[in-house]
């Protein structure tokens, strides 16, 4: 269901859709991306990592620190999302369409929303 990538520098995990012959695996139901994975921080969620997905509910991690462009985009059966206290960054389009969205709650820590990131929700 999830694949993590290791950084450049071996420090951290940066996290995305697991891949099957070249096809996302489809996610549906609820999502939790740990903030951890084998014993070091996933800090970054891929671009369009989990685009179109059928989950219903979003967790994410404490250490999670960037959510990259459209990771979340068109996830039209979302309608709730748990955000970690320690996210920094939305970028772009993260939950454009998302239109069944009802709330979700910034951390105090969030410095940066991108363009669009919730437009359509």
């Amino acid at each position: 269901m999830l694949e993590f990538k290791l950084s450049g520098d071996k420090k951290s995990y940066l996290v995305t859709a697991k891949n099957v012959d070249g096809k996302t695996v489809e996610i549906a139901g609820d999502l939790v991306i740990p903030g951890t994975y084998e014993g070091l921080p996933v800090t970054d969620i891929e671009y369009y990592a989990f685009s179109e997905a059928k989950m219903t509910s979003l967790t994410i991690g404490e250490g999670v620190i960037n959510i990259k462009g459209g990771a979340f985009s068109s996830c039209k059966n979302l309608t709730k999302v748990t955000l970690p206290s320690t996210l920094k960054g939305i970028d772009y389009a993260v939950f454009r369409g998302c239109s069944s969205l009802e709330n979700i709650e910034l951390p105090e820590r969030l410095t940066s929303i991108g363009e669009d990131a919730f437009t359509e929700t």
